[in-house]
């Protein structure tokens, strides 16, 4: 009987279906070798077999050896729905290479070799323009010739020791993938209202318009009555594009204004047809629909990238250094970049390009902006627009020929006014509702729904400290409005900016990064005005005003030349310079288009 002490080497744990993990348990007990390297699994030393006297064993030990080359083939796949002649196929291994103990050399290597599994023969290396921002970008990969685009790929591993080498490199596997291209998605759309009103009307719409969060862009349609059974889509459907338009002219029918522009995620559906019945359809259903708009698609979309993205550097490579320095991306082209990457074409952007970079105070060696994988491409977007340049990102549905992302900046006031809201009545022998009894670009508000209500500052006085030089300065501002200073009578109790008369002021702590005068002077003013001053606003509702874009963005507007009012236009309200903060549409019955207008009266300047 063979009696034996079994020392185990390594255990091994299962972590998937068709992978194990093993650890070596012999070697714990010595300290971590230099280099990264690891111990051999049964260590050095001469082994050892116990048994019984009288028992014979025989028994041989060897090494265990490589020959000098092998060679792993994979089971042939297929790319789907790629058209590889043009756009190239990217290979990449994983793999790792065991060092020479006393040289360091590569004990073994591999390589990848990728072949067509049709003929057989080695793919072609190719490349592939990639453009953005008005730069291109070669991308290297291969190219799939014929079809069905299935490939084989063939991995090689060479042992460097020669035949009978001791060490073999080791592989783990391989990724192929298509690099991302950028384009419009046609399908055929489905026409509502189209070929015959009666056939599927809708009953009422609403929509939510975007405030300064394009997430908050929302579209309810209530009630298509499909009493055909022509939008049947919608039956088994639980998500599609949507987009409204509305004509703005009865006797041009190409005279369009997209009022949504976006998705409908859900279709709650009610069988309203009786069984043997020819009209209405047996299938008549009453739809009603709950949408989202564009922003979903973005904020669908994260950084995929196998590495992250460092924009310390201009993504230009060819923008020479400012005063030794390396000069970093500028924003807007960080922007339109993270735009195109989350799948959005170039056609349906409008960013400027402004000179203002991601600059750093660069005291650490990670005082780099970037983008790690998984970073959500929508919120980095956001608040480099926001946080960086004050500005706000819009979707305007509008804008060219299929919507554009449009980076816009907060108004300050001084604009034209784009249109006007009265409560005015027009002169005698004129119909107080009807729009022609108005100038071009004014609309009567409605009687009864004028609201207006004032959030007062949070304070009256305010102090902010920067460094210039080594040394501390200090800015402040007060309302003289809101309080009367020792030895001065300028407090107004009429005043929007008053509320108790008294003292209220607010210390901005010491901000080191302020580094020149004039940037202590702007943070204190905007502060200010943000912080300091009350904000006066108004909502009413109207007939649905349609502004003439292309007039004032004629590069813009190409295709629709009127639109809704959106975030951030500026209009005039019983004499009262405002800006748009959101506008809510209200369809009933394909006869009245109505809207509810939300405004933020501009404040009166007041003395530096």
């Amino acid at each position: 009987m063979f009696n034996s002490k079994r020392l185990t080497a390594f255990s091994g744990q299962s972590i998937a279906q068709d992978a194990h993990v093993y650890e070596t348990t012999n070697r714990t007990d010595l300290p971590p070798r230099a280099g990264g390297f690891s111990y051999p699994v049964t260590g050095a030393g001469h082994p050892t077999f116990r048994v019984r006297r009288d028992i014979l064993l025989r028994w041989q030990l060897a090494r265990v050896t490589y020959p000098a080359s092998g060679t792993l083939y994979d089971q042939a796949f297929t790319v789907s729905a790629v058209d590889t002649s043009t756009h190239v196929l990217h290979i990449r291994r994983f793999s790792m290479v065991v060092k020479n103990e006393l040289t360091l050399a590569d004990r073994g290597n591999t390589s990848a070799a990728a072949f067509n599994a049709l003929t057989g023969a080695a793919l072609a290396g190719a490349s592939e323009n990639w453009t953005i921002g008005g730069k291109t970008y070669a991308l290297s990969g291969f190219t799939l010739p014929g079809k069905p685009n299935a490939i084989r790929v063939q991995i090689t591993l060479t042992n460097n020791d020669g035949a009978g080498g001791t060490y073999s490199p080791w592989f783990f596997g391989y990724e192929a993938h298509k690099i991302g291209e950028n384009g419009t998605a046609t399908s055929t759309a489905l026409a509502i209202n189209e070929t015959h009103y009666r056939q599927s009307p809708i009953t009422r719409l609403s929509i939510t318009g975007a405030d300064q969060d394009p997430s908050h862009e929302t579209a309810s349609v209530q009630v298509i009555k499909d009493v055909v059974n022509r939008v049947s889509r919608l039956n088994v459907r639980g998500e599609g594009t949507i987009r409204v338009t509305t004509r703005f002219d009865p006797a041009d029918a190409s005279k369009l204004s997209v009022l949504f522009d976006g998705y409908w995620i859900k279709s709650e559906n009610r069988l309203r047809g009786k069984a043997g019945a020819i009209y209405p359809s047996p299938d008549w259903t009453d739809h009603e629909l709950v949408c989202l708009g564009q922003w979903k698609r973005l904020h669908e979309r994260d950084f995929i990238a196998n590495e992250l993205l460092s924009l310390g550097a201009d993504l230009d490579p060819t923008v020479p250094p400012m005063a030794g320095r390396t000069q970093p991306a500028k924003v807007t082209d960080a922007i339109r970049f993270m735009l195109v990457h989350a799948g959005v074409p170039e056609s349906q952007t409008d960013i400027p390009d402004l000179p203002i970079r991601l600059w750093t105070t660069n005291t650490e060696h990670n005082d780099t902006i970037v983008v790690q994988p998984g970073t959500n491409c929508a919120e980095f977007i956001r608040s480099l627009a926001e946080d960086r340049l004050g500005m706000f990102l819009a979707w305007d549905a509008c804008a060219g020929s299929a919507g554009m992302w449009r980076l816009k900046a907060v108004p300050s006031g001084t604009e034209t006014s784009v249109w006007t809201f009265t409560d005015v009545l027009p002169p005698v022998g004129r119909i107080a509702t009807h729009a022609g009894a108005y100038p071009a670009g004014t609309t009567w508000i409605a009687r009864d729904t004028l609201n207006e209500w004032t959030v007062p500052p949070e304070g009256n006085y305010i102090r902010v400290t920067g460094e210039v030089n080594g040394k501390v300065y200090a800015c402040e501002a007060r309302n003289p409005k809101s309080y009367s200073r020792p030895g001065a009578s300028t407090a107004d109790p009429s005043h929007q900016d008053y509320t108790d008369g008294r003292f209220r002021p607010i210390f901005r702590r010491h901000d080191p990064t302020l580094l020149s005068i004039p940037a202590i002077q702007f943070v204190t003013r905007r502060t200010f005005e943000i912080a300091c001053r009350a904000f006066r606003y108004a909502r009413f509702s109207c007939p649905l005003p349609l502004i003439d874009a292309q007039t004032a963005e004629p590069t813009i507007y190409t295709v629709f030349k009127r639109r809704p009012l959106m975030f951030g236009d500026v209009v005039t309200y019983r004499g009262h310079k405002a800006m748009v903060r959101s506008c809510q549409i209200e369809v009933k019955k394909q006869h009245f288009a109505l809207a509810t207008i939300e405004l933020t009266r501009f404040n009166d300047p007041l003395p530096a």
